[in-house]
Parts: structure tokens; sequence; C-alpha cells
């Protein structure tokens, strides 16, 4: 794993959460498919709002969850801000 992959993961894990498992044993790699996607977009120079789209596909389409009381824009914003450093 890379730097940026393991903050990308850490954010996913504590901060996004959707299906609300950072708590549990065994969880740590739930997220893993998503952030080496999110990890490639970053180093792509990926665009905060592409960061959003990506995270609201995941949530909406993919895990088919709904639409309210996502974190994803803020998830976003976090996430853009590790390419800033």
């Amino acid at each position: 794993h890379s730097l940026i992959e393991q903050k990308v993961r850490t954010i996913l894990l504590h901060d996004w959460d959707p299906i609300g498992v950072s708590e549990l044993d065994g969880a740590l790699d739930e997220y893993d498919l998503y952030a080496r996607s999110l990890s490639d977009m970053l180093l792509a120079g990926a665009s905060e709002d592409e960061l959003y789209r990506y995270l609201a596909w995941a949530e909406f389409e993919h895990m088919v969850l709904p639409r309210q009381g996502t974190r994803a824009p803020v998830v976003a914003q976090k996430l853009f801000r590790l390419t800033e450093t």
C-alpha cells in the first residue's frame, strides 16, 4: 500500500463508513477496493467533484444505500486536500 492509499483507507473507514463497520473487528479492509480506486484518481489529478461522484456512485449505485445522510461531500473534500501538501 502506498502512503496516499493508507491515508485514503483511514479516511474512508473513519470519516465515510457508509455501512457503519468501522468499530467491527476485521473491518479494516472493508473499503480497500474503493481506497485503491480513489488513490489512483488522486494521483491522476482528480477534482473534488470527481471524488464526490465516485463516492456517491459507491454508496447509491454499488451499495444501494439511501441518499439521505451521505458523508460523501465532506469526505471528497478531505480526500482532495490530501493532494494539497
